[in-house]
């Protein structure tokens, strides 16, 4: 009897990790994630006539960071803030975009702005602890 429970107890277990996935990342349009987004965006259509592609789209971080959280009625920043020694802020993310130049004949890397994220600036190391025995 007992082979039995400690048998059904670890099927569970195992039923359990084996359904225990990670979840699939959760998708939004652009229009949904500028309104919704804690480091508000600013998004500009830079054209240039001489480049394949003629337009690239470039999401920069607002000018005002803190509109949000305006809009929402905080009292404090949204983003760029302590907290617990970590000094949090939005910065703007960029990434290179290979392009045909008409005039070089040529392709060319830019680096564009694709977003904007609030990330840990700054953090304090944890003090270490006194593991020796007391004397």
């Amino acid at each position: 009897m007992f082979h039995k429970i400690v048998t059904f107890v670890a099927f569970a277990a195992l039923l359990g990790l084996i359904s225990v996935r990670p979840g699939e990342a959760r998708s939004m349009d652009l229009n949904d994630v500028l309104n919704k987004t804690v480091c508000p965006i600013k998004v500009e259509i830079d054209i240039n006539e001489h480049r394949v592609p003629r337009k690239i789209k470039m999401l920069k971080c607002a000018e005002d960071q803190r509109e949000w959280c305006r809009l929402a009625h905080l009292q404090h920043e949204c983003c760029r803030h302590s907290l617990s020694g970590h000094v949090m802020q939005c910065v703007e993310v960029h990434d290179t975009v290979l392009v045909f130049d008409k005039i070089k004949n040529d392709m060319v890397t830019l680096e564009v702005p694709v977003g904007c994220s609030c990330i840990v600036d700054k953090s304090t190391a944890a003090k270490s602890l006194d593991t020796s025995p007391p004397r």
